[in-house]
């Protein structure tokens, strides 16, 4: 009976791990992850403001921890304090990014109440059309907004307050703000 992976890997050190996983070895990579899974989630909430979505902070995290391992030199430093300094360079340049678009002006962004409601026109042809339309629009916005972005924009559309979208979603209202403006930015784009 062969010793699974999770056991072969048990009793290797991460610098090992990391040469390893260097070499073409995805289980190895796996294991790393299980191991700093927790890492980036305290270093997540310590950089957590509230300007970005904690779920994006992870994954942020995440995606640093792949890079680090990718990059690593076994001759320079211990992974352990490679991997927290690459987490933590990563969570600071998300939340740097996320500011300066933050600075958008505000003669670019579209006013969430003023967005037309089309009136149902009497024509059948354009009926489909614009029903074609506003299935295209639901798409793009499902893609263009995170999943929390896109649950605010429908509460917001269905009148909801900051506050009742905040208690719906169990979020704090900064949350929701944040939500609203990163909404208004994306739209202007479309």
């Amino acid at each position: 009976m062969g010793i699974s992976f999770v056991e072969k890997y048990k009793k290797m050190s991460d610098n090992e791990l990391a040469a390893i996983s260097q070499s073409g070895d995805g289980e190895a990579g796996v294991e790393l992850l299980r191991r700093y899974t927790g890492l980036i989630k305290s270093r997540a909430l310590a950089f957590y403001n509230g300007s970005i979505e904690m779920e994006d902070l992870m994954q942020e995290g995440i995606i640093a921890l792949y890079q680090c391992i990718k990059s690593f030199s076994e001759g320079s430093s211990s992974f352990p304090t490679f991997a927290r300094l690459c987490i933590d360079r990563a969570l600071i340049s998300e939340i740097r990014a996320v500011s300066r678009k933050k600075r958008i002006p505000k003669d670019k962004l579209v006013r969430l109440d003023d967005i037309a409601v089309i009136a149902a026109p009497s024509d059948p042809e354009k009926m489909l059309i614009e029903t074609e339309d506003a299935s295209a629009l639901k798409h793009t916005l499902r893609r263009r907004l995170s999943r929390l972005e896109y649950k605010v924009l429908m509460l917001y559309l269905h009148n909801y307050s900051i506050a009742d979208t905040a208690q719906e979603l169990d979020v704090s209202e900064k949350t929701v703000n944040n939500a609203l403006y990163r909404i208004r930015s994306k739209l202007s784009d479309l």
